[in-house]
């Protein structure tokens, strides 16, 4: 049978391996969580630095046939003319272009400040935790009550 300072020892010591477990855990989570947010802010420099690969593929059909262009505005007195209408969608289309890169660029990089402040978090929740988990080890290894830099 233990005597009481033995058993409160013993349970001191099982409560900091408990915490000292948790904190181990709890920096598993947060460096592997962190490395998704990295990965994701990397891609995010990816796409930023080449908006123009990174478009989606399917976009909408914005000319249209001689054929469509006769149902659109054959009924129309003043309607541009083919060649005209082609000019007009021409432009259209790289307004159109030009509108989607800056979109696509804009949502990246709030994508990448989105990803980089979830890193950070990672990052501070990592440092909290692995201290935590060396002070922890050096009080099982020391003793609760010693001085760990003596130990």
């Amino acid at each position: 049978m233990l005597t009481g300072n033995v058993y409160s020892q013993v349970k001191i010591m099982l409560k900091h391996s408990l915490i000292g477990v948790y904190a181990i855990l709890a920096c598993l989570c947060s460096f592997v969580v962190g490395v998704i947010f990295l990965g994701m802010g990397l891609f995010d420099l990816l796409e930023i630095s080449m908006p123009e690969h990174m478009l989606n593929v399917y976009k909408p059909n914005l000319t249209y046939s001689e054929t469509e262009y006769k149902i659109r505005y054959g009924h129309i007195d003043n309607a541009p003319t083919y060649e005209e209408s082609k000019k007009e969608q021409r432009e259209h289309r790289e307004r159109s272009y030009e509108m989607n890169l800056r979109m696509e660029i804009k949502g990246q990089k709030q994508s990448l400040v989105r990803s980089s402040i979830y890193l950070l978090i990672c990052s501070i929740a990592f440092v909290i935790h692995w201290k935590m988990a060396i002070r922890i080890e050096n009080q099982l290894r020391c003793g609760p009550t010693s001085d760990p830099d003596r130990c």
